[in-house]
């Protein structure tokens, strides 16, 4: 089930990588570290929102609930936020609580697909940003975790996802996932340019 999210959900891939990427230059900044923080954050917290608010989904799909968020919130106040601007950073409220397993999955596989670039990434802006090395806790937890939770999440898929109803179903919210994040991407960056 997994290698099937990942070929039927491709075409989003590049852009949904993007910005993350795009922090992989020698040029790198601190404020372009921190964007991306704060775009992440706006989505990860509603996503970690909605499987909360939907618990017994979590015996289903049998998954440790993401809780990431709160380490990017730490990133944000060493890289010198105060609590307050932290705790007024926009979110994506247009996810809900999920009131289905095949929603949740879908939802969790796009999550858990971003942390697959984290490995890289630290190592890349711990050498590349040496004045904020105390601002990696997000990316060094992820990248730690992020084998052993894609192959928890690749056991519980297919535990899951018995017939091809069910499969599809879980395909079609993860590409709901997708077109979500990617506008709450372009309207995060977007509001950036109007306001720079």
């Amino acid at each position: 089930m997994l290698d099937r999210l990942n070929l039927e959900t491709r075409q989003f891939h590049v852009e949904a990588d993007h910005a993350w990427l795009s922090l992989m230059t020698p040029t790198v900044s601190r404020a372009c570290y921190a964007a991306e923080l704060m775009q992440t954050y706006g989505f990860e917290a509603s996503v970690e929102a909605a499987l909360a608010y939907s618990r017994p989904l979590q015996r289903i799909i049998e998954l440790p609930r993401i809780v990431r968020s709160g380490l990017i919130a730490q990133d944000l106040l060493a890289l010198g936020f105060s609590p307050g601007h932290v705790a007024r950073l926009p979110q994506c409220h247009t996810i809900t609580p999920f009131t289905t397993a095949a929603e949740a999955f879908g939802w969790t596989y796009v999550v858990e697909r971003a942390t697959l670039l984290h490995d890289a990434l630290y190592k890349h802006l711990v050498t590349q940003l040496v004045d904020v090395r105390d601002a990696f806790s997000y990316l060094d937890t992820s990248r730690r975790s992020a084998p052993a939770r894609w192959n928890e999440l690749r056991m519980a898929l297919d535990r899951f996802a018995h017939s091809r109803d069910l499969g599809d179903r879980i395909v079609e919210h993860a590409r709901n996932a997708f077109v979500v994040m990617l506008r709450w991407q372009r309207e995060w960056y977007g509001s950036l340019t109007r306001t720079a």
